[in-house]
């Protein structure tokens, strides 16, 4: 890699680095053997700033928010951190999220993001988390650091797989809560219509384009199940069907100890 004889903006920077950010400032451009400003920023203090977030430009009036920076607010037409948030890799950060002030002792879980911990001051990722965009994210789950290769099994997630070294949704699976969750199952997208059953629940129903259990059926161990069928639950202290009890401690129907479940009956064995 090349060298440059200064790292500031209008510094110089060499014939083989045309058209490459210069040294110690990505929002910098080498052009003619000098450095200027990329477009959309300005230069303040011999640095490059991003327009609408921290020390870039803004067109707010005072106080309002920088149109790129939900921390920073424009002050004299200048992105300024908002009061309990400081800068933090080029943008203004809340107070008690990664990379921002924390009040409690270290070791203890930063209050807006239960992956990171305060470290002398300053929320930082727990282990076995990494930081990617605002968040510490947990490696080998969804949207997190994996060190396998691509389309190996993310260890944290059995619905994620590796991809360029992040865990991205496999195949007939989707982003619910932060997790990856099969499509059309309960609590997974579905794409049939409004009311229509699921494909793989048939007891679970298709609204607003993720599936529900129906009525008279509630979620037992990942599927619905109908109340007061085998592997449902009792009803008023009661199961329907043969062969089938209802069990006092778990308030669940069981098939009698001659019997399994199979296809929502009792089955002699």
């Amino acid at each position: 890699m090349s060298s440059f004889m200064f790292c500031s903006v209008f510094g110089s920077c060499h014939d083989e680095d045309e058209g490459l950010p210069c040294v110690h400032d990505d929002n910098t451009i080498c052009a003619d053997k000098s450095c200027f400003c990329v477009s959309g920023t300005h230069v303040r203090a011999g640095k490059c700033f991003k327009d609408g977030t921290f020390g870039g430009l803004c067109s707010e009036l005072n106080g309002e928010t920088c149109q790129l920076d939900a921390n920073a607010e424009c002050q004299k037409g200048v992105c300024v951190c908002k009061k309990d948030s400081i800068p933090s890799n080029g943008i203004c950060t809340a107070e008690e999220m990664f990379g921002g002030r924390c009040r409690g002792k270290d070791g203890q879980t930063c209050m807006k993001d239960d992956n990171a911990e305060c470290v002398h001051g300053l929320c930082r990722c727990k282990y076995g988390t990494t930081a990617i965009g605002k968040l510490c994210l947990k490696d080998e789950s969804y949207q997190g650091r994996c060190i396998g290769d691509d389309g190996d099994a993310c260890v944290n997630d059995q619905h994620a797989e590796c991809l360029d070294k992040v865990c991205v949704c496999k195949k007939g699976a989707s982003a619910v809560n932060g997790s990856c969750v099969l499509d059309e199952k309960y609590g997974g997208r579905c794409w049939n219509g409004e009311g229509t059953p699921c494909r793989l629940d048939k007891n679970a129903i298709c609204i607003s384009g993720m599936c529900t259990c129906r009525s008279n059926t509630r979620i037992m161990n990942g599927i619905c199940r109908i109340d007061g069928a085998p592997e449902g639950m009792c009803v008023k202290g009661n199961c329907h069907g043969k062969n089938v009890d209802c069990d006092s401690m778990s308030n669940t129907c069981k098939c009698k100890v001659t019997h399994f479940p199979y296809a929502g009956k009792c089955v002699k064995k």
